[in-house]
């Protein structure tokens, strides 16, 4: 079922944001960013004939925030591997369309999975990362709909809850990653501290 992911995933992280982190304004005010993205994903509008998404608009305009303060050579790489997810993503679903047979898992993970393992491969640092991801998959979904709309005259909304569950399941990965990276940190740290306790006993 369309959507599945992207409410689950999205009310666990309210609940995260509301119970576990600390009482400030920042916390109110990205708990209640976060209830409206959920209110919001069904409105759509039209523009040139596309039934465009609200919530992909604005995604759109976040990503374009937060690219205010890259320099110039920044910006450039980041498009370029975004333009690179973004064909690869478009060139998935249009497989699907024509060769089915290569849904060997539900495609929303494999898409998933192709934006977040590109994006891994250029950028290492992991909030930019997961930035490039929905970047690449915010462009791939928009020139899918247009092909699809231009060549095979099919309208659908840019920026579903099929594709919305594709950005949860990428931003889940990322906090799978940071979750392993976490634990790691902490056991290292375990592991450098445990040799001066044991000198301190002995001495």
């Amino acid at each position: 079922m369309d959507g599945v992911f992207i409410y689950w995933f999205g009310w666990l992280l309210w609940i995260v944001i509301t119970f576990f982190q600390k009482k400030t304004t920042k916390r109110l005010v990205n708990a209640a960013l976060l209830l409206l993205v959920l209110a919001c994903l069904p409105l759509t509008f039209s523009v040139a004939g596309m039934s465009v998404s609200v919530v992909f608009a604005a995604m759109i305009a976040y990503v374009c925030w937060q690219m205010r303060s890259f320099s110039w050579r920044t910006i450039f790489f980041f498009l370029v591997v975004s333009w690179t997810i973004a064909a690869a993503y478009g060139a998935f679903r249009l497989m699907l369309i024509f060769d089915p047979v290569i849904e060997l898992l539900d495609t929303r993970w494999m898409s998933a999975g192709i934006a977040f393992l590109l994006a891994c491969l250029f950028v290492r640092h992991i909030p930019r990362s997961c930035l490039l991801a929905v970047s690449g998959l915010l462009q791939g979904e928009f020139v899918f709909h247009f092909v699809l709309q231009q060549f095979f005259h099919l309208q659908e909304v840019t920026g579903s809850l099929y594709f919305f569950d594709i950005v949860a399941i990428t931003v889940f990965f990322y906090g799978i990653l940071l979750t392993v990276k976490g634990v790691m940190r902490l056991v290292q740290e375990m592991t450098i501290r445990r040799p001066f306790s044991s000198l301190e006993k002995t001495s």
